[in-house]
């Protein structure tokens, strides 16, 4: 039992580290880290450790009890080294199984192990995901041959009483297997609580004239998406309730847009410009959507199926949320150790395992939507009739690396591309076509599977009888940039290609009359005070309008200006045109730890914002402000842009409509310092700050 554990750990010490790992621990080694962020590092990777252990003895005790059972009936008695190497070898390959089982539906995290490796092990990576062991055949065929193994050990009386035996003999090891699993849980897991709401006092009196409100969004989602092959669910909600065409963000960058979301604030207003805040600060977001209808007697809760991202760490005032495994640092760790431990990764892909090992939710790499649907309708079956309630919904999968799960990942790309990014988006892609048709059809593989996530919690809504009084939004918290003319991938570096900065937009309301889509701007910060007015409370302080007039089709433009800025810029490999732009520092220089966890060093707060990219659109027209640190234009370039004619935004008419730049540039310089901000040699610089 005891050659399970060792062939574990032999494997988890000899496959190559992973990058993002040794990122993580060079981040660790950095001056000023604390102890007691290495040292909770270190309990991380025991508890990990601990659980290859634990499943080693788990999967040797079966071993055990086959080969015990199987050496009796064949009246053979081999010597000790003969029988630790054939229950070494069976786990082996019982964990192999369970890794090739996992590796069909989840390929991307093991990319780096089998595809990139090149030779068998891409080969065979390639042959369990396109041939004909794809879907349930290795699954079917391993449990099949297990159980028949096992049930004709256990038939034969013979079998069964020295395969018991064997057992016996080792009950230590079966104490241990408990014993380390309790150690890898406890070391490894957060704390995982989601209280449901319950009715309150104050929503009881109007419970059946206030709707509730179910917000989905979807990561990266980009307006281009609300197209019935990629999303058919958005695309027959936008067409049976109000369609926004043009939907504008604040920050192409999640922590900012979700923030402006549940605020209807700008991030200057809430104070949120970048995703690495100190603690104090995630903790004081002041009045939000969320908080105004708990007051009102809304019960509220969120979902999210990563463990690190905003609603898990920030608090917006739900009274139910995903569970905080340890901050932004502590889950970051753990996410790159998993990668490590290649023989516990099918868990990573399990259900139970993550009800069980909360940390297993920390990486987007193997999340898959289906569940957190599931998570979702569970949640409206039990809410029932009763007060209103509101309910936010983050799906993370189009996120980059665009990891779909099978058979999403396959729906749009060619079974025959040959390059890097064959199951998720790598660093290794070139500018060719085919590296970008390949990535294109990664996401919309992502964006469908969120869908069809999405299309679950909506028929899950109608049985419960309550798709009448609930109002439904789809929208993203930013979009996405698929390289084009250049761009880059991703989102937030930059402000350049409406796909980055527009997102798809959809609100059904089931009370409302003809369904309509509205050509003209508006905003992220919108979205707030539009649901508030929905469900009748006030929401002061808030930026952002109320469409009601949109909604109710009595006008089909409000001439907003939407105003955005980029955050620092994380990769600009693809990006020439930032060449002279102002630097900031490369990812973690810029961080510190505090109060157990991470957030950007004091001192560059300054920077992080003076950095920034600002844009103003106003109708057909975009204006793009970019601070410089070198080439002839030093201090800041300016570009103005026809979004409808050119939304690739390759060409500049600055020179050749002097006076719309003028008008857009007077009215973002306005904007931009009517919060004390100055201007000064082209840079924008807030009241405390200096241009040195």
């Amino acid at each position: 039992m005891w050659a399970g554990p060792a062939v574990l750990l032999a494997v988890w010490a000899l496959v190559p580290t992973h990058p993002d790992t040794q990122q993580a621990w060079g981040a660790l080694e950095q001056p000023g880290v604390p102890l007691s962020a290495r040292l909770g590092a270190w309990l991380l990777q025991l508890g990990l450790l601990a659980g290859l252990s634990a499943l080693g003895l788990a999967l040797g005790a079966l071993a055990s009890f086959a080969w015990g059972g199987s050496l009796a009936i064949a009246r053979w008695r081999p010597g000790a080294w003969v029988r630790w190497s054939l229950v070494g070898a069976t786990v082996l390959v019982l964990d192999g199984w369970l890794v090739s089982a996992s590796m069909i539906r989840h390929p991307h995290p093991y990319a780096f192990w089998f595809h990139e490796r090149g030779g068998l092990l891409a080969a065979y990576q390639q042959a369990l995901t396109t041939g004909a062991y794809r879907s349930a055949g290795v699954l079917g065929w391993g449990a099949g041959f297990l159980a028949g193994w096992l049930g004709l050990v256990f038939a034969l009386p013979r079998g069964r009483r020295y395969g018991a035996e064997a057992l016996a003999r080792r009950w230590r090891g079966l104490a241990a297997v408990g014993a380390l699993a309790c150690v890898g849980l406890l070391l490894t897991s957060g704390r995982r609580v989601r209280p449901w709401p319950e009715a309150t006092a104050a929503g009881s009196a109007r419970e059946d004239e206030r709707p509730n409100v179910l917000v989905l969004c979807v990561e990266s989602l980009r307006a281009d998406c609300v197209d019935p092959q990629i999303a058919p669910t958005l695309y027959a909600l936008a067409q049976r309730g109000v369609w926004f065409r043009n939907a504008h963000v604040s920050c192409p960058r999640t922590t900012q847009g979700l923030t402006s979301l549940l605020t209807g604030r700008w991030p200057r207003s809430h104070g949120l410009r970048h995703m690495f805040p100190p603690r104090a600060q995630r903790q004081a977001l002041g009045l939000t959507l969320p908080r105004a209808l708990a007051a009102s007697g809304y019960r509220t809760a969120c979902f999210a199926d990563d463990a690190y991202g905003p609603l898990a760490l920030f608090d917006y005032g739900f009274a139910s949320k995903p569970p905080e495994l340890g901050g932004i640092a502590s889950v970051t760790v753990r996410s790159h150790l998993l990668r490590r431990a290649l023989p516990l990764m099918p868990l990573t892909t399990s259900g139970p395992a993550h009800d069980a090992l909360p940390f297993l939710d920390s990486d987007w790499f193997a999340n898959d939507p289906e569940r957190q649907a599931q998570e979702i309708g569970d949640a409206l079956a039990a809410w029932g009739q009763g007060s209103p309630w509101f309910a936010f919904a983050f799906f993370s999968g189009p996120h980059m690396p665009y990891a779909a799960p099978e058979p999403y990942y396959r729906r749009f790309t060619d079974p025959r591309y040959p390059g890097p990014s064959r199951y998720g988006f790598s660093w290794q892609v070139s500018d060719a076509p085919f590296d970008q048709r390949q990535i294109r059809g990664l996401y919309n593989g992502s964006v469908y599977a969120a869908d069809r996530a999405l299309r679950a919690v909506l028929e899950r809504l109608e049985r419960e009888g309550l798709e009448r009084k609930t109002i439904v939004v789809v929208l993203g918290d930013h979009g996405e940039l698929m390289h084009e003319a250049n761009r880059g991938y991703g989102h937030g570096d930059h402000l350049f290609a409406d796909a980055q900065v527009t997102t798809a937009f959809a609100l059904y309301d089931p009370r409302s009359a003809t369904p309509h889509s509205v050509p003209g701007i508006v905003r992220d910060i919108d979205l707030a005070p539009t649901l508030a007015s929905l469900c009748g409370v006030e929401l002061p302080g808030a930026d952002g309008v109320d469409l009601g007039p949109l909604l109710r089709g009595e006008v089909a433009d409000l001439d907003l200006p939407a105003f955005c800025e980029s955050g620092y810029a994380w990769e600009t490999r693809f990006m020439r045109s930032l060449e002279d732009a102002v630097p900031f520092p490369r990812y973690p220089s810029f961080l510190q730890y505090e109060d157990g966890d991470v957030c950007l060093k004091p001192e560059l707060e300054p920077l992080a914002r003076l950095v920034k990219h600002r844009s103003l659109c106003r109708g057909r027209y975009k204006l793009c402000y970019m601070p410089t640190l070198r080439g002839e234009q030093r201090g800041a370039r300016w570009w103005l842009f026809d979004v409808v004619a050119d939304p690739l935004e390759l060409r500049d008419l600055s020179a050749e409509l002097p006076e719309v730049r003028a008008a857009l540039e007077a009215e973002l310089r306005s904007w931009l310092t009517a919060d004390g901000s100055r201007f000064e040699d082209g840079w924008v610089l807030d009241a405390t700050s200096r241009a040195e």
